[in-house]
């Protein structure tokens, strides 16, 4: 059985895209971490590394078949106003934490304002999930590498790459393996041209 904590589960699910969490009861919040394998992929990033170690738990959980428990780390029972009073405490916190920092941050702004005048550089916004990791689509791209584009995707390959990544799911991999095979061969084309 694992037990997670009430703040952590709903720092998770905050993280998830999921805002209503704080208000839902523990049962509820139980029935959604035992799910919590259908709402992320392999891509997702989340940057706060308590959040990360609460998804790497559920997930662990999931696939041992192991119970889920919310609990409260204050106390078992918890009211529901005490429930709902602590995202305002927090956001109260913020707030002021903020406010505090304001004449600070606007100084800043007024040099990076300088600066910006100074060297134009355009931003490109980067989309969630481009990152340095080790995902099924990073080792689909080490099969197929490996193998050679003549060969095409074959059902070697697929066995390949589902030990390579350490969680066989042959619908997924295949995904994988074409993706990276026609992404390979656009890029290839595009050097070769």
């Amino acid at each position: 059985m694992l037990e997670i904590a009430r703040d952590a589960a709903v720092a998770l699910f905050t993280e998830l895209g999921l805002k209503s969490a704080a208000k839902w009861n523990a049962k509820r919040m139980a029935g959604k971490l035992a799910k919590v394998d259908m709402m992320v992929d392999e891509d997702v990033v989340i940057e706060d590394p308590d959040v990360c170690e609460t998804l790497t738990a559920c997930l662990e959980a999931i696939a041992n078949d192991d119970e889920i428990v919310v609990v409260s780390e204050v106390s078992k029972e918890v009211s529901a106003e005490d429930e709902l009073a602590a995202p305002k405490a927090k956001a109260k916190a913020k707030a002021k934490a903020k406010a505090k920092d304001a004449p600070a941050k606007k100084e800043s702004k007024k040099e990076s304002k300088k600066e910006s005048k100074k060297e134009p550089e355009p931003e490109k916004e980067q989309f969630p999930g481009v990152r340095e990791a080790k995902t099924r689509s990073y080792y689909a791209g080490t099969v197929v590498a490996k193998h050679g584009m003549a060969a095409g995707v074959t059902k070697d390959m697929l066995d390949e790459l589902n030990e390579a990544f350490g969680k066989a799911n042959d619908v997924e991999s295949r995904f994988r393996l074409k993706d990276a095979w026609h992404a390979i061969r656009g890029y290839l084309d595009i050097c070769e041209g």
